[in-house]
């Protein structure tokens, strides 16, 4: 679990991220807590927001860097078969559709009348 969180920390310090310690603290209890949240269709916006928040911030500073292509069109490919924006467009398709109906959001949501 040391060598997980190393490697976390050792990424942030190469992209120039302050503080990496706490960061690395910050970033993965988001992804865990949120996460979770998610799975479950708890408060889904919020996580969707909080999620995707952190899949800018990855493709930003450490992704992004790393793509090699010859043309415009074929860095234009690269980047779309990454898979922190595969999970940055699944994320932004579950905010605007919602959580569905097997979800916590749907239970509280559909008990209160409006």
């Amino acid at each position: 679990m040391n060598d997980r969180r190393e490697q976390m920390r050792q990424t942030l310090c190469e992209a120039h991220i302050p503080f990496p310690e706490l960061n690395a603290f910050l970033v993965s209890t988001v992804e865990f807590v949120f996460g979770l949240l998610l799975i479950a269709g708890a408060v889904t916006p919020l996580a969707c927001v909080m999620l995707s928040g952190v899949m800018i911030v990855a493709i930003s500073t450490t992704v992004i860097r790393n793509i090699k292509a010859t043309s415009p069109i074929g860095w234009l490919a690269n980047f779309f078969y990454l898979p922190e924006v595969l999970c940055l467009v699944i994320l932004a398709w579950l905010f605007l559709s919602g959580p569905g109906w097997f979800s916590v959001d749907h239970l509280i949501l559909s008990n209160t009348s409006l």
